[in-house]
């Protein structure tokens, strides 16, 4: 069994979105809990209480929704860079200069797929060395870094990285990827757009996973699993905060709904429905140094 971890990430701890899944192999697929608002201790209490003491096999997959790399171009730019100084290391239009400086490989690839398949531009990845979504993947490392102290303390497990294969020889025990809830709902519908801002395709959305034989909740009883999903959601209590439940569908926030999105995409990579980057470095697109510095998107590239 893996434990799939789905975290939409924001700058702030109430804004990020938290998803506890198990899965059990192909169609045993269970959602156990949706948060809205971030905390440690729930994180941590989770993982000591489902982690096994020894083996190295695969147990939790933590799906984070953030960039987290940087584009290696913006580094290098900033290495050579002074205030005033208009002499560009590498010299290319402005546009090329734009997209080295501010987009990663994985980004212009994703929105090159995406683009090709829909025919327009679309939902695409936020430009990190460009946006505020900057202060949300340093958040994501915050996170990162805490849990693997975390993991090395409790555990004594050194290694809690990336992971670049679908090879379950290859993945540590505990593992992360990058994913993007956008991506992967354009994988399975490319109508499944807008449900920031449209409560009709979110809804549409929780019906296309509650529709699914292989989807199951813990608490479905006799409805359709998501549409009976509760999310805690981090609200004050006089001068404290405390989780209080509503129903995902009720919840106009869209952080606990990408975390649910999250977790999905973390249940695709393990049935290995995702692309990953192999093809992209052996065919000269992305180099192996430049894809460790910059990160790499899990999704379904073969749309279509």
């Amino acid at each position: 069994m893996v434990h799939i971890v789905g975290i939409d990430c924001a700058a702030q701890d109430e804004n990020i979105g938290i998803t506890y899944s198990e899965w059990k192999g192909v169609g045993k697929f269970q959602i156990k809990e949706v948060y809205q608002g971030f905390c440690y201790c729930k994180l941590f209490d989770y993982i000591k209480k489902n982690a096994t003491p020894n083996g190295e096999e695969l147990e939790f997959l933590i799906a984070f929704d953030a960039p987290l790399g940087w584009p290696q171009g913006l580094g290098e730019f900033l290495c050579e860079q002074s205030a005033g100084n208009p002499d560009f290391p590498i010299d290319f239009t402005y546009d090329a200069k734009a997209d080295c400086l501010f987009t990663r490989a994985t980004d212009r690839i994703v929105k090159k797929r995406m683009v090709k398949e829909n025919g327009k531009a679309g939902v695409l990845p936020l430009s990190v060395g460009a946006d505020k979504i900057a202060r949300a993947s340093f958040k994501a490392l915050e996170i990162i870094n805490n849990l693997r102290n975390f993991i090395q303390a409790e555990f004594q497990v050194d290694k809690f990285s990336l992971t670049w294969t679908h090879d379950a020889k290859k993945i540590p025990k505990f593992s992360m990827i990058e994913v993007y809830p956008a991506a992967t709902l354009f994988s399975w519908n490319k109508t499944f757009k807008g449900y920031k801002s449209d409560e009709k395709v979110k809804e549409r959305i929780l019906e296309f996973l509650g529709e699914s034989d292989e989807i199951w909740s813990a608490n479905r009883c006799d409805v359709k699993p998501m549409d009976h999903l509760d999310v805690c959601k981090w609200e004050k209590a006089g001068s404290k905060k405390e989780y209080k439940k509503t129903k995902l569908s009720e919840n106009k926030n869209t952080d606990a709904f990408d975390s649910l999105i999250c977790a999905f995409t973390g249940k695709e990579f393990l049935e290995g429905n995702l692309t990953g980057p192999d093809k992209w470095v052996s065919d000269g697109i992305i180099s192996e140094e430049r894809l460790k510095k910059e990160g790499w998107i899990w999704t379904n590239l073969n749309l279509g």
